[in-house]
């Protein structure tokens, strides 16, 4: 059943304000969030209000308690003493530092200083 669906406020993702069209029965929706994620997106919420349908039943099964209680359901093996490892005999693994993320904080200055930006104190009025 192919439902048009009108926003009347911008999302918070960005997108243009829009119809969007929906087909339930296909799973399908104009804005991609449906079938990429298997979760009802707002479109699909409102064709199903519209239509006195519950949006709930389009959940993919992921989603459910159920399926997380499962994920977390397992034990964690425990990690052995350290004195217990073996030695390692492989190549040594050295990060790239260039892929390192920037620090929080104000930026480094990058500028090349020149004679000009060398001067004597006290030469500004204001200053001391």
């Amino acid at each position: 059943m192919m439902t048009s669906v009108k926003e009347l406020v911008r999302p918070p993702s960005g997108r243009a304000v829009g119809i969007f069209k929906v087909d339930i029965d296909k799973r399908w929706c104009d804005c991609g969030e449906f079938q990429a994620l298997h979760y009802p997106c707002s479109h699909v919420i409102a064709a199903c209000s519209f239509i006195h349908h519950d949006y709930m039943m389009y959940v993919s099964s992921k989603y459910t308690l159920q399926c997380i209680f499962d994920v977390y359901k397992e034990e964690f093996p425990a990690i052995p003493l350290q004195s217990y490892w073996q030695e390692y005999n492989g190549t040594e693994l050295c990060h790239n530092l260039a892929m390192r993320r920037d620090p929080k904080g104000r930026p480094q200055c990058t500028r090349i200083h020149t004679e000009m930006d060398q001067r004597e104190k006290n030469t500004h009025p204001n200053r001391n």
